[in-house]
């Protein structure tokens, strides 16, 4: 394994970090917002501005849902894309170290 891949695991590490910090903020948001939702229904106001409000907020629930799902399809294909890298990688690493033995008239196959 060369330090190409430690550095690799290291920022996947980091971005995995940061949007799982990024997510736990939405999800806040989001409950946040379904409790103003709750509020709305529950509250004696005109049913017209709390259609309007209502709306509003729907709206604003919607746009973090989105954001969710992008960070997790995020995190996903990250995720997929660094399996896939240090497979690569020690596929490499393998092929380089049985060419390097076989040139010393050792056989080994990995």
């Amino acid at each position: 394994m060369n330090i190409s891949s430690v550095s690799s695991a290291t920022s996947s590490a980091s971005y995995s970090a940061n949007n799982t910090n990024q997510l736990a903020q939405l999800q806040k948001q989001e409950a946040s917002l379904e409790k103003q939702l709750q509020e709305i229904n529950q509250s004696k106001d005109d049913p017209q501005i709390k259609q309007q409000e209502t709306a509003q907020i729907q709206s604003q629930i919607e746009q973090v849902e989105a954001q969710i799902e992008q960070i997790q399809a995020g995190q996903t294909s990250a995720s997929t894309g660094q399996s896939q890298s240090i497979g690569q990688q020690m596929t490499s690493a393998n092929t380089g170290a049985n060419k390097t033995n076989g040139a010393n008239g050792i056989s080994i196959l990995a």
